[in-house]
């Protein structure tokens, strides 16, 4: 029932999720039209002081893709921000007639009930109502919010409506753990964002650390851009556990036969592929003057670089000093 809901739920989500993009659509194509017709008006208007149909100078703005970003991750920032803001000045009344926001409301039912259940159990109203005294029936406002919450699954069905917390990367028993972490690539899983999703989940993590299905990369082994600190220890899937077959002879023989590009000729390949550009090799290349400034000094690092001759003598050839080479005789 609880996966039946479960699916149920998540195509709900993705409803909504997907009347949110066609309305955020909508409002650009809006925005793109009501822009096209304050040029044409303008643009009209112009000709009309110039005397008719006679050219004139417009001048564009021109705004790079990363002024563009910041300005909408600005925007998104504010948004958040009022939204919080709005959560946090809604009203409360428990049974007693104590009035309370919805921020402190919010501590009490997901942190303090839904979350403290053993093996995270699931909630009823109920059960939140006897607890917090506060009922959720009699304000649809709050049980939309809770329904809404990122750290809440909602189970709906002839037996109610109940509430189960959700945990980080939804780990809540040693099956969900090792589902988890054998799927973790690119950025892995800190340790500390699981380290209490149930009772004795440290002594499974290191279990499958020694058993070699996971690789933890403690946190002095990592590197660190400078200003951002030190993290906790990261959990990655090892990627030699899948692959338990070798490769076919055609597989091995396509890869022997992919030709990688030597020198200046790979830089440009992977430029016109979108791979890399030109600020990706050009912030490497001032790492690396910085870095041999720093070991040779600024006079040293800039002068020329003149040739070495090494002289190198195989001596394991030659023979011992009154002695001929050992070997066999003929």
């Amino acid at each position: 029932m609880s996966d039946g809901m479960g699916s149920f739920d998540g195509i709900r989500k993705a409803n909504e999720r997907a009347a949110r993009l066609e309305q955020k659509h909508a409002e650009k194509r809006k925005a793109s039209e009501a822009k096209q017709a304050e040029r044409a008006q303008a643009d009209a208007a112009k000709k009309v002081a110039a005397g008719g149909e006679q050219p004139y100078k417009r001048t564009i703005k021109m705004t790079s893709t990363a002024s563009r970003k910041r300005a909408r991750q600005a925007e998104a920032d504010a948004a958040a921000a009022a939204e919080a803001a709005a959560q946090d000045t809604m009203m409360l009344s428990r049974e007693d007639g104590e009035t309370i926001k919805w921020g402190k409301a919010r501590l009490e039912i997901v942190d303090q009930v839904i979350k403290n259940r053993p093996g995270y159990a699931e909630v009823t109203i109920d059960e939140i109502r006897k607890e917090t005294r506060i009922n959720l029936h009699a304000n649809r406002e709050a049980l939309e919010r809770l329904c809404n919450d990122p750290w809440v699954d909602v189970y709906d069905d002839s037996e109610g409506i109940r509430f189960r917390y959700r945990p980080m990367h939804g780990i809540r028993d040693r099956e969900s753990l090792e589902h988890v972490l054998q799927r973790a690539r690119a950025d892995g899983i800190r340790q500390n964002d699981i380290e209490k999703a149930y009772d004795g989940v440290q002594e499974d993590i290191q279990r499958m650390v020694d058993a070699g299905i996971v690789i933890k990369v403690q946190a002095s082994d990592q590197v660190f851009k400078k200003g951002q600190g030190k993290s906790a220890d990261t959990l990655y899937a090892n990627p030699r556990i899948e692959a338990r077959e070798a490769a076919s002879e055609e597989v091995r023989d396509l890869w022997a036969a992919c030709k990688v590009p030597e020198g200046g000729n790979l830089k440009q390949q992977l430029i016109q592929r979108g791979l890399r550009d030109e600020d990706d090799y050009g912030s490497r290349d001032a790492i690396r003057k910085k870095a041999r400034e720093k070991a040779l000094g600024n006079k040293q690092a800039k002068a020329p670089r003149r040739p070495t001759y090494r002289k190198a003598t195989n001596t394991h050839l030659m023979a011992p000093p009154g002695g001929n080479i050992a070997g066999p005789s003929r």
